[in-house]
């Protein structure tokens, strides 16, 4: 019994696949093959982090310390912070936002104040826009200003 199902359902795949579609047919063997899938991805490279500001537009960090955030072709990140660094995998939502998965921050030392704020950022939804050579991320509490 089990081989007449197979054989069947192989026979009705080869008969949609290769008689019927020279007839001009709309059959698809694939049902992913007539779907493109739009590439998203962020700038690759590093960027140094200029100003961190909250919504209020306050000024939370400017660029006295520097802070390397590394985007990488396969959509992994790397925040270079004075001691710790975080990384974790993008994940993007739509072409204008992400989130961060399977984040890791390393615990060599203390963090500044400057750098327990960026780590936590990355904790929620970002938004991002690119503008000629700067980069700006936001979510629902935060404005960060990179360029390269």
């Amino acid at each position: 019994m089990r081989c007449n199902i197979a054989t069947t359902a192989l026979y009705s795949i080869v008969l949609k696949c290769f008689f019927l579609l020279p007839f001009g047919l709309n059959i698809s063997c694939n049902k992913y093959e007539n779907k493109k899938q739009e590439v998203v991805s962020l700038p690759v490279g590093k960027w140094k982090i200029i100003q961190l500001k909250n919504r209020h537009q306050n000024i939370v960090f400017d660029s006295t310390r520097t802070y390397i955030l590394d985007f990488s072709i396969q959509n992994n990140i790397k925040l270079f912070a004075e001691d710790n660094n975080l990384s974790g995998k993008l994940i993007f939502i739509n072409k204008n936002s992400f989130k961060l998965e399977n984040s890791t921050i390393t615990d060599v030392c203390c963090n500044s104040e400057a750098a327990k704020l960026l780590f936590a950022f990355f904790d929620n939804t970002i938004h991002y826009k690119q503008d000629e050579d700067k980069l700006i991320l936001l979510n629902n509490k935060t404005v960060v200003t990179l360029e390269k």
